[in-house]
């Protein structure tokens, strides 16, 4: 009995060095992402800004094959903005947060509404919300899930026109909101791949994105006591279903 005692105690202490060596090369990865995103923006942005100028001064003496190639870079550069911008996002989730506070996701879900104005008028998207609750968390990064399964539902509309609806259902300790859309679904086999950070299911051409964002609303509801989970099959809509924590007060992180 003693060496079985004394057989888990050795197993748990190499669980326990497991989880934090993890720990800390997670902690590594993210430092270095914030580093190098950080460190990036100021040289692309000036590469960004002479293609610019190279193109308005001298575009219109390039032959087409040449106004191809420098539409090319314009279009290479501005991605590369995107992408460091969202990946210094992501790597932000975990190195700047406050404690928790009081936040309306009503209020949340018409500021998403704002700032997806032109989006939503452009595509006669219906978007419909259950009255949602007051819960303990941080706004911005609430405001950041909400509008990005938002903006996605909008983005992967197919032909229809997009119908999105907000439903929210309280559960003893947590609460359950779900984000359903009638889009163009995805097949099940990458139900979770998506969730991965850079993993796109579509080409540049087909949809414009990062790969980034699912990946971010994730992190976010982890980090708010909760998880998220899609339900989805082509062409058929799709469901984001997350729960965030009841009376979360700690601070995050």
């Amino acid at each position: 009995v003693v060496e079985n005692i004394d057989r888990r105690k050795k197993a748990e202490q190499k669980l326990e060095e497991k989880n934090k060596e993890l720990t800390e090369i997670n902690q590594e990865l993210e430092h270095f992402a914030y580093v190098a995103s950080h460190d990036l923006r100021e040289p692309l942005r000036t590469i960004a800004s002479f293609i610019q100028i190279l193109n308005k001064r001298y575009g219109e003496t390039l032959d087409e094959d040449g106004k191809q190639f420098m539409g090319f870079v314009v279009e290479g550069a501005k991605r590369m903005q995107l992408l460091i911008r969202d990946l210094l996002e992501y790597s932000r989730v975990n190195r700047f947060n406050t404690d928790y506070e009081k936040v309306d996701l009503n209020e949340v879900f018409n500021t998403v509404n704002r700032v997806l104005k032109e989006k939503i008028d452009s595509t006669d998207a219906l978007i419909l919300a259950e009255n949602l609750p007051v819960i303990q968390g941080n706004k911005i990064q609430l405001t950041q899930v909400f509008q990005n399964l938002i903006d996605n539902a909008i983005k992967f509309r197919g032909k229809k026109k997009p119908e999105i609806t907000i439903t929210v259902e309280e559960l003893p300790s947590k609460w359950r909101i779900a984000v359903s859309d009638n889009g163009i679904g995805i097949s099940p086999e990458y139900h979770q791949r998506i969730f991965i950070i850079f993993q796109r299911l579509h080409t540049h051409e087909e949809y414009t994105g990062t790969g980034i964002g699912l990946a971010l609303c994730k992190k976010i509801i982890e980090l708010h006591g909760g998880e998220v989970w899609v339900e989805s099959k082509k062409n058929k809509g799709t469901t984001f279903t997350f729960t965030i924590k009841k009376n979360l007060i700690r601070a995050i992180g």
